[in-house]
């Protein structure tokens, strides 16, 4: 804990990482316009199953998409790497990765992504 002023000014703790390895998709909307201008964001993170990312390690990452959308990129952020961001397989880094969907046409969206050793990871997106 820190103090100013005998007031706590911030709290922080440290926590081990668990043995498992969880690949975990977050999207940052739901709901997508299908007029060719929207994006849709997927977090996608190496977690145990606690939730603690596992930024210790990497691993490949390929990304499918189903239903009226495009993979429009997946990245790292990595700033030494070879991999391309229009390709639909890429390596975390820092145990994170985000993949990019454009709309291209109304409808339900499924993006399914896959990392060896870990279940695969599937959200649906929806655009209108």
């Amino acid at each position: 804990m820190s103090y100013a002023a005998d007031a706590e000014t911030g709290r922080f703790s440290i926590t081990s990482v668990g043995a498992d390895v969880v690949l975990q998709a977050d999207v940052e909307r739901c709901d997508l316009r299908a007029d060719g201008t929207d994006l849709g964001f997927i977090e996608l993170t190496l977690t145990d199953s606690a939730g603690v990312v596992q930024s210790g390690f990497d691993r490949l990452v390929t990304v499918t998409v189903e239903g009226p959308a495009s993979l429009q990129a997946l990245g790292s952020g990595s700033p030494a790497t070879t991999e391309a961001y229009t390709s639909c397989a890429h390596t975390t880094y820092g145990g994170r990765l985000i993949a990019v969907i454009r709309p291209t046409g109304r409808g339900s969206i499924s993006v399914t992504a896959v990392a060896e050793g870990c279940p695969p990871a599937t959200t649906t997106l929806t655009s209108n």
